[in-house]
């Protein structure tokens, strides 16, 4: 089945899987032209994305993989940075395995080496979904441009693969092609202040630590003591001074887990 010639007839249905910057904001934007679903379940800790906000978008969440069965292209890609993230990636790619039609694309995200899907991926698939890479099934490689060197080193039967859809596959996510016929997608989520990165990536992991008796006594400090002011990066450029509804608002944003109510919030904001 050529799934781009069939869209025509039924709008093409696109399934992301580790969800990270990259793979979020590329959703978002495929929304605008196709039917998609992204799968909550695995997005990355580190940058807390206030999911519930892409609904609106018209992208659908579903919480587990096997809730994908109606997908036409699977775009897979890793939610960590870190190469300890091989153990999620290899489970969701046998529950994709395990949904995979005929006439399916995976597409590999940049964050997954394609050294990983040659040695590993590859297996999984065939071997959970009775089917052939470009014979049954395609995949094709979304690659920055300082990966490029990577395709020369795929086998010729994922590279007989990747070359059958790449254009197309360009063309659904709106992707930029390099000479390497590579490709490269610039959307990103807007830029935060450095004082809002800090109470994402370092505070709100912090606090999450926490047990709850230590969390109320850092509140106390925080609302009775004038706790934060002794950090730079987060004091008011102009005051010198701490808005703490400010933090505790950011915080929990970005995921804080312990409760700190309106109340606990205006009480401080009458004590100031």
């Amino acid at each position: 089945m050529d799934i781009y010639s069939a869209s025509n007839d039924s709008p093409i249905k696109i399934g992301f899987f580790g969800l990270n910057n990259f793979t979020l904001a590329l959703a978002v934007e495929t929304a605008r032209n196709y039917k998609v679903r992204i799968c909550t379940h695995n997005i990355s800790s580190k940058y807390h994305f206030p999911v519930k906000d892409f609904q609106p978008l018209g992208v659908e969440l579903l919480k587990e993989p096997k809730q994908l069965a109606d997908i036409d292209i699977y775009f897979l890609d890793s939610a960590s940075e870190s190469v300890y993230d091989w153990e999620s990636i290899k489970n969701t790619t046998s529950q994709i395995a395990q949904n995979l039609k005929k006439g399916n694309w995976i597409i590999i995200g940049p964050g997954i080496d394609s050294d990983m899907v040659e040695a590993i991926l590859i297996d999984i698939i065939e071997a959970e979904s009775k089917m052939r890479v470009s014979v049954d099934f395609d995949i094709a490689f979304a690659r920055h441009q300082d990966q490029e060197t990577e395709m020369h080193f795929l086998s010729e039967g994922l590279k007989i693969s990747h070359q059958s859809i790449i254009k197309k596959v360009q063309t659904i996510f709106a992707l930029k092609p390099n000479a390497a016929n590579t490709i490269f997608h610039s959307i990103e989520f807007p830029q935060v202040s450095e004082a809002e990165k800090r109470i994402r990536d370092l505070w709100v992991p912090m606090l999450n630590q926490m047990p709850p008796s230590l969390f109320n006594e850092f509140l106390s400090k925080v609302f009775r003591q004038d706790f934060l002011s002794s950090y730079q990066h987060l004091q008011d450029a102009e005051t010198g001074k701490v808005n703490v509804p400010w933090f505790l608002n950011l915080a929990l944003k970005h995921g804080l887990e312990h409760h700190v109510s309106e109340q606990d919030i205006q009480d401080d904001q009458q004590a100031s």
